[in-house]
């Protein structure tokens, strides 16, 4: 074989190899990019479900007061119980705090059902539970109570008494 035939074999395999180098790194980079996008979208889209639940949990919270300060517990009763047909929501609890009940009694079924329910009563601070085996998201939210409150009905709350807590499981 004479040298031209030589070297024009080399430079082909030369090419052939740097054009596999090439086609496999931007390979690599393309599956990269992919995964960071999924990644990403899925975030993004768990941060609106959770925004998204989080504010239902909220309305359920002021839908108690608002039926609490009309004096239509009966109407939140009826609401809780048509929620529940849904089938995005797997439970929904509305449950008085202390405070409440001494100012207006204990209504049927308003008695924390867990410890998650009692610690949200307790230090009025939201949480949120995901349980995988069941496939369920649960947000605990209390009503704190505000000046408003305390003015209207709530005489024996103060300012950021825990008045009740608003529990939503959803379905995953």
């Amino acid at each position: 074989m004479s040298d031209g035939k030589k070297r024009l074999k080399f430079s082909q395999r030369l090419r052939f190899k740097t054009a596999t180098v090439w086609t496999i790194s931007l390979g690599i980079v393309l599956m990269i990019a992919a995964a960071l996008i999924v990644l990403h979208t899925a975030s993004v889209i768990d941060d609106q479900w959770d925004s998204q639940i989080t504010q239902f949990t909220e309305i359920i919270s002021d839908l108690t007061q608002a039926c609490g300060e009309s004096g239509s517990i009966e109407s939140l009763e009826l609401f809780l119980r048509n929620v529940k047909r849904h089938h995005l929501v797997h439970d929904i609890h509305a449950v008085r705090s202390p405070v409440t009940i001494k100012d207006f009694d204990e209504r049927e079924n308003s008695e924390p059902l867990d410890d998650i329910e009692r610690k949200v009563l307790k230090d009025g601070k939201p949480m949120k539970i995901a349980d995988q085996q069941a496939h369920t998201l649960r947000f605990v939210h209390p009503t704190l109570a505000e000046a408003s409150c305390i003015r209207r009905c709530h005489e024996s709350a103060n300012v950021d008494d825990v008045l009740g807590v608003a529990s939503v499981t959803v379905c995953t």
